[in-house]
């Protein structure tokens, strides 16, 4: 069972990179080999991300830089600090997330522009204390203290449109994609047979597994031109 987990982990981590070396090659070579000028007054843009900070499962801070490379198509690089924005306990829970994200863009007017395109994401966090309760009818009310480690890496499809006010920029986008997941857990008691399920939404999202499954991302980011 350990070698097929390795195996499948190997096969997604080579097919993610396939996937960003074709695609940046596919985002970049139009830019270098075409003689036409970007059109437009703004080519890089540098956005934030609220819902990133109110998130309720992977909550953090998070940054994004744009930038047009020809007429049709650009790309976005994204990086979060991941934390608990609105906690006092913020040391509970930290780490990191980047994504790439070439775009084809659609339409494009002068106050709003369409994109569809791909995003690779590598998330990695890190809970030093996570609490797990739960109610053994032999032993009473049981508490156990462990640490959890989260890694995933996806690739979605988005669809988005950015809405332009002077320098300023909104950007909707949401999609549909997949993603492979490995949480492990550290020093944890084994529980009771017929309790092994966890007891809430935020530790169900941590359970212990490796395995693929489907996203549905969307965000929201607000930002600036220049």
């Amino acid at each position: 069972m350990r070698q097929v987990t390795r195996i499948g982990k190997k096969r997604a981590k080579r097919f993610f990179s396939i996937c960003l070396v074709y695609t940046t090659a596919y985002i970049f070579l139009p830019a270098i080999t075409s003689a036409q000028s970007t059109t437009g007054d703004y080519k890089n843009q540098l956005m934030f991300s609220p819902l990133r900070a109110i998130d309720f499962v992977n909550p953090g801070f998070e940054l994004m830089y744009h930038r047009q490379v020809s007429p049709r198509f650009s790309t976005a690089f994204s990086g979060a600090y991941m934390v608990r924005v609105f906690s006092n306990n913020a040391h509970s829970y930290n780490g990191y997330r980047i994504s790439l994200a070439p775009r084809y863009l659609l339409q494009r007017q002068r106050q709003s522009t369409k994109y569809v395109g791909p995003e690779f994401v590598y998330y990695n966090t890190h809970f030093p204390s996570e609490i797990a309760s739960y109610n053994d009818s032999i032993t009473g009310f049981q508490s156990d203290t462990f640490s959890i480690s989260k890694k995933m890496i996806g690739v979605n499809l988005m669809y988005g449109k950015q809405f332009y006010f002077n320098r300023f920029v909104v950007d909707l986008a949401f999609g549909l994609g997949i993603k492979y997941r490995d949480v492990r857990h550290f020093d944890r008691r084994p529980m009771p047979p017929l309790l092994l399920k966890d007891p809430n939404i935020l530790i169900e999202s941590r359970s212990e597994r490796k395995n693929w499954t489907m996203n549905v991302p969307m965000n929201f980011r607000i930002g600036y031109r220049f």
